[in-house]
């Protein structure tokens, strides 16, 4: 494990480290030297404060077929890069993004040129965020997109992976430590409703200004996993399900008069990860 690694990169004492995760001096050296194992809760809070990843911390890549029921968050934070900001026809939003984020979405710009043309199809943009959101954009609806280092311009606040993994969480009652402490900050802050469904629900909005939020299930997994995978090959006049309870209720959305969706990455990866 690489607690002290981490730790003496930011600057931290034992003593300073254990007042942060709410234990004793001599618990984060017990750590540190492998005599003490520690437990979910405590590595996510170390993971928290630390500001790594729960791979880098322990040492070990989570499996794809795992991911699913592990209690750990699924969704990559990479180096941070600075903010994404679209103006579309219906308002303007900024996201957090990531330096492979920022090359992706450069790509996919300078690929759009020959895409053009196509009678049966359009191209739409993807892009994933620091703040738990895979986005698929209509580019028939955006008026200027700008990519903004941090270094020029501070980046829209975001979390950490682990706070978005809680927060979906939350109605189980399962959030402690120092995770519980940033998820009740956010629920005083944005309300309940509002702090939970950015990381369980669907937003879809569409371009009359109207938003749609669904809960991510199963079935709108699969719907938004094919979305994802023909990005660039989404057929005109094309019906997306965001929304199933099997057999007694669907609800399907036009592409055509879609702006963007949202989609809580975490829940999404878990979901869609193979059994």
């Amino acid at each position: 494990m690489k607690l002290k690694e981490f730790r003496t990169r930011l600057g931290l004492t034992q003593k300073e480290l254990a007042k942060r995760v709410n234990t004793t001096q001599q618990t984060v050296a017990r750590w540190e030297i492998g005599q003490t194992q520690l437990n979910v809760d405590q590595v996510k809070d170390l993971c928290l404060v630390l500001q790594c990843k729960v791979e880098e911390l322990i040492g070990w890549e989570i499996p794809v077929e795992e991911w699913r029921e592990t209690p750990f968050a699924v969704s990559d934070a990479g180096t941070p890069y600075g903010t994404l900001s679209l103006k579309t026809t219906v308002g303007n939003r900024d996201y957090p993004v990531d330096e492979k984020a920022r090359e992706s979405f450069l790509n996919q710009l300078n690929s759009l040129d020959n895409l053009r043309g196509q009678e049966t199809s359009r191209p739409w943009l993807y892009s994933w965020t620091l703040d738990n959101k895979i986005l698929l954009i209509n580019p028939e609806y955006v008026r200027r997109i700008e990519l903004i280092g941090d270094d020029v311009e501070a980046m829209p606040a975001f979390h950490h992976p682990e706070v978005y993994r809680a927060l979906d969480d939350w109605i189980m009652g399962r959030v402690t430590g120092k995770v519980r402490e940033v998820c009740e900050s956010l629920i005083e802050e944005m309300g309940e409703e509002n702090a939970t469904r950015i990381a369980s629900d669907v937003r879809v909005t569409f371009d009359d200004g109207e938003d749609e939020w669904c809960p991510l299930t199963e079935g709108s997994a699969s719907s938004m996993f094919g979305l994802e995978a023909g990005t660039f090959n989404v057929a005109r006049c094309s019906f997306a399900e965001v929304e199933e309870e099997g057999y007694y209720s669907a609800r399907y959305v036009n592409l055509d008069r879609v702006v963007m969706i949202e989609i809580p990455s975490d829940r999404y990866h878990r979901i869609t990860a193979p059994e």
